[in-house]
């Protein structure tokens, strides 16, 4: 059956009827496709399409104008063409990878994908994660570059400059961050015109097609927000009778994180000389931030009042990203016409509107670290207030979170600052509850031990002593490992994706080296750095350790 969701009210706003309907729509999907025809499943798929679902939709039909991006890169790589993909980052670049992988993998048994890595540390990252070793061969099919932005980097740029000319094989290079794609495809479209002319003076094996295409993607699928954390003193352990630190602060405020408007870093004058940068993307909280604030400076402007979201989106059903896109552009526009018609003190005015907030959070925070005789910023202030941000993301389940460093010393000094914050803190909390520990120890020793003696009455004569020694040996580690693991709340690990016995195993590879018994700390606490200076054996139980998420916090 389908669930009653016609009873609901036209102006009620209870959210139970949207999921009902949601519900409905999904129950259809699954159990009534076969009954649905295509008219009716393309109406549903628009319809969950508009409401942001688009992997239900994906199940129910497939749009046109869902696939129009996707089927030029399909048919760049049916076609055998090249192709540079400019895309924001989690908008679907590797999608057209997976499908030439397909394609290689399906077409014959002697066809092979090569992947080209940017980094080392990209590259182990992608060799753990395949679960087969593939065997190359001199057939390339394809070949994938990650990253080919670094293609205009100072150092490393002549090695891609080299791959990308001598790759004889179509290519698919991926990146988010390419400022001038045109200039990039030209180049290399005259990198494959040149090499078509040498294979027709050899008489050498002609490929299908010397084509390189452009595929740009601006769209983001995941928004943004930028924040800058403020620390207090006032809640980050300092008191004011003593001004030394006591180590206590609430975890669960929110204060302390100071939203960042991305207009609030422009000025009037840049704003009418270069408008908005191209890569600059507002979240509709930030679009419609920005409107109050203009209607705020400028109220009986009547441009702007066309821009009220009660009229701009009155004959809108359902308000999608596409929507929420085409308002962004709009108040774009018509900002941008305050600074080309010279209203320069409206302009600042909204500008200093949207960094008010900031500005005066950090002065009034900055004002307090004084009175206290202690620096607001520099990397003292950051190791003391580091601990407060780790512990403040994690109540907000923010984590897991990378902390860059150009300092590999630094990040290895916050990384132990943190492991012996949360050891100290332990210690108090076991001292604390030192009885109620022992007699829970001595509880579980006295069932242990219990079960040893029913194992070795249980083990006839013949048994091997040795093994015997090893079954109770494991028997007893398990039963008292818990004592020796990290109080939930002095670490960050996360512990539910991964085992005991193969993070273990995972742990042994280091476990015995010398000199790294703070990292070893830190490990345990799901805590670590990342750096070329560190060895091949740690550095690759770093890596590990952070792809089972059970690092939540890295520095990097």
């Amino acid at each position: 059956h389908l669930y009653p969701v016609g009873a609901a009210n036209a102006g009620s706003n209870d959210m139970k009827y949207p999921v009902l309907l949601l519900e409905s729509v999904q129950k259809m999907a699954e159990d009534f496709h076969s009954l649905l025809t295509d008219k009716d499943k393309k109406k549903l798929a628009g319809f969950m399409q508009k409401l942001g679902f688009d992997d239900i939709a994906a199940t129910l039909y497939d749009l046109p104008e869902e696939s129009e991006r996707k089927r030029e890169l399909l048919d760049a790589v049916d076609n055998n063409e090249s192709a540079v993909i400019v895309a924001p980052t989690s908008s679907g670049k590797t999608f057209a990878s997976y499908y030439c992988m397909e394609k290689v993998l399906t077409q014959d048994n002697d066809g092979v994908v090569v992947y080209v890595s940017p980094t080392k540390k990209i590259k182990q990252n992608y060799c753990f994660t395949c679960a087969l070793r593939l065997y190359l061969s001199q057939n390339f099919s394809h070949t994938f570059t990650l990253q080919v932005h670094c293609l205009g980097q100072e150092i490393g740029a002549e090695v891609w400059e080299h791959l990308l000319l001598l790759i004889r094989c179509p290519f698919l290079a991926l990146s988010a961050t390419i400022g001038n794609p045109d200039d990039l495809t030209r180049w290399l479209q005259a990198a494959q015109s040149f090499r078509e002319q040498q294979d027709k003076q050899e008489n050498g094996q002609m490929r299908e097609s010397y084509r390189i295409r452009l595929v740009h993607f601006h769209e983001r699928y995941s928004d943004l927000e930028k924040s800058v954390y403020l620390p207090s003193p006032s809640n980050g352990g300092f008191s004011e009778k003593s001004r030394k630190y006591e180590g206590t602060y609430d975890v669960k405020a929110t204060g302390e994180f100071a939203r960042l408007h991305p207009c609030a870093q422009l000025a009037a004058k840049q704003l009418q000389e270069n408008s908005f940068p191209r890569d600059m993307d507002f979240t509709p909280r930030e679009s419609l931030q920005l409107f109050d604030v203009m209607t705020m400076h400028w109220p009986d402007k009547e441009s702007l009042q066309k821009l009220s979201p009660e009229r701009f989106f009155e004959k809108n059903k359902f308000i999608d990203k596409s929507c929420a896109r085409k308002y962004e552009k709009d108040l774009k526009k018509e900002f941008k016409s305050w600074a080309d018609e010279k209203h320069f003190e409206k302009v600042e005015a909204v500008l200093q509107s949207l960094n008010s907030i900031l500005l005066e959070k950090q002065a009034s925070t900055e004002e307090e670290w004084t009175q206290l005789g202690m620096p607001s910023s520099g990397k003292i202030f950051i190791w003391k207030n580091f601990p407060k941000l780790v512990e403040q993301l994690k109540a907000q389940k923010k984590l897991p979170a990378l902390i860059f460093s150009f300092d590999r010393k630094f990040c290895e000094e916050l990384a132990f600052g943190l492991a012996e914050h949360f050891q100290k803190r332990e210690e108090v909390i076991k001292r604390q509850n030192k009885g109620k520990d022992s007699k829970l120890a001595e509880k579980r020793v006295k069932k242990a031990n219990k079960e040893f003696k029913r194992l070795r009455d249980e083990e006839t004569e013949s048994t091997n002593e040795e093994r015997l020694d090893d079954q109770v040996r494991q028997q007893y580690e398990k039963d008292s490992s818990f004592l020796n693991d990290p109080l939930p709340a002095c670490t960050v690990a996360f512990t539910h994706k991964i085992g005991d016995e193969d993070l273990q195993k995972i742990m042994h590879r280091i476990w015995y080296l010398r000199g790294y018994s703070l990292l070893k700390e830190a490990l345990r606490r799901g805590i670590s750095y990342h750096h070329a200076g560190l060895k091949n054996k740690i550095r690759g139980t770093v890596e590990i350790l952070f792809r089972e998420k059970y690092l939540q916090v890295l520095l990097y």
